[in-house]
């Protein structure tokens, strides 16, 4: 790419990698270095005509859970009992969150794929799926200290005690 002075690179992050959730830690964590690297590269190859672009899917119906779960088995019942209220609260409220969300398939992210790709100038990052603006937005319009405020509340931790 470099020698032909073009390309693209796209890099699947998650929209964990500009927020993280509760329980999300490992994946957030995983997710943070992509779009740091993402970034660097993206600034670093651009002078050669290089694109590095991020692809930033929210919640997309994939096989991701299952697999997940198989894998990790009932965590819950393993749960140290101080958690397990934190874990429970999270779990409510998220259910209540996508309550009537209709989570769409790996299409949608697909579709962004291709328009990265395809695009004569495509933007560094690309998001979709349910929920997306709606915390998105709010991180990248908040401090730190509102956004954990405006996330506790989402997550249903805010008034927890334990």
């Amino acid at each position: 790419m470099r020698r032909l002075r073009r390309g693209r690179i796209i890099n699947l992050s998650s929209v964990v990698g500009k927020f993280p959730y509760p329980t999300s830690g490992p994946y957030a964590a995983t997710k943070h270095a992509v779009e740091a690297i993402t970034d660097a590269l993206r600034m670093e190859v651009r002078p050669f005509g290089i694109y590095v672009v991020t692809i930033r899917p929210g919640v997309i119906g994939t096989e991701f859970n299952e697999v997940a779960n198989k894998l990790t088995g009932d965590l819950l019942s393993r749960t140290h009992p101080d958690y397990k209220p934190v874990y429970q609260a999270y779990g409510a409220a998220m259910g209540k969150l996508f309550s009537n969300i209709i989570i769409p398939g790996p299409e949608i992210i697909a579709s962004l794929i291709l328009e990265a790709v395809l695009s004569d100038s495509p933007k560094a990052a690309y998001c979709a799926g349910p929920m997306v603006e709606e915390i998105l937005g709010p991180r990248t319009k908040l401090d730190d200290d509102s956004f954990f405020q405006f996330m506790s509340e989402k997550t249903g931790l805010k008034d927890l005690k334990v």
